[in-house]
């Protein structure tokens, strides 16, 4: 979030007729399984109005995350490391190496859950897929990685599940004159697809992925 002093004094005084900062709070609980998304994601832009007497700072802009913020991270994410999964056994010839895959990547065998700090939910799509094409027992690794992250990553970038109307919020946060920018864990192509899919990218000026060099 950029920030800038606003009024005469930086410090926090403010007089009657000094300027008035708008806030846009986004709140982000943690990822949960599907029975139980709709009431554990909250995404909220409150704009109030706040004296500077309680602050002499003026937020310039917002930084989002994407996955489990604007996006659903199971409906989005899920079916697409099924996907690669499905094709990694398909060139292995072995059909065992799914449940294997998805372990190892985080996923709860007896569930829908998702260990937060686990590859799935925290790691790089290359570092994922890096870890599946060891267990495959396939020659070349690395090239099998890369196929595995097309597949993910196509898979996710066409068919992205939102958990707000995000071009209706960013609209409004944008005619605020908010600089709104999005980081994510995910490649920034597949960022921006997801974006343009839901027609939300014009409102962004900034969009960084796991492979941008930041």
């Amino acid at each position: 979030v950029g920030r800038q002093p606003v009024g005469q004094h930086a410090a926090g005084r403010a007089g009657a007729d000094d300027d008035v900062v708008e806030l846009a709070v986004v709140f982000h609980r943690p990822w949960r399984p599907a029975d139980s998304i709709g009431a554990n994601y909250a995404l909220q832009c409150a704009p109030t109005k706040r004296s500077l007497k309680a602050s002499a700072l003026q937020i310039l802009g917002i930084l989002f995350d994407k996955d489990g913020t604007l996006l659903d991270f199971q409906q989005t994410w899920m079916p697409a490391y099924e996907a690669a999964v499905e094709a990694l056994c398909d060139w292995a010839d072995d059909g065992a190496l799914r449940s294997r895959c998805l372990a190892a990547g985080g996923k709860d065998p007896d569930g829908d859950g998702v260990d937060p700090a686990s590859l799935l939910a925290a790691g790089a799509n290359d570092e994922l897929a890096g870890v599946w094409a060891g267990l495959s027992g396939l020659p070349d690794t690395a090239e099998v990685a890369g196929r595995l992250i097309r597949v993910m990553e196509f898979r996710a970038a066409e068919n992205p599940v939102p958990l707000v109307d995000i071009a209706g919020l960013f609209g409004q946060l944008a005619g605020r004159g908010l600089r709104l920018g999005v980081a994510t864990m995910d490649a920034e192509w597949v960022a921006r697809r997801n974006l343009a899919q839901l027609a939300a990218d014009g409102f962004v000026s900034s969009i960084a992925g796991y492979a941008s060099g930041y």
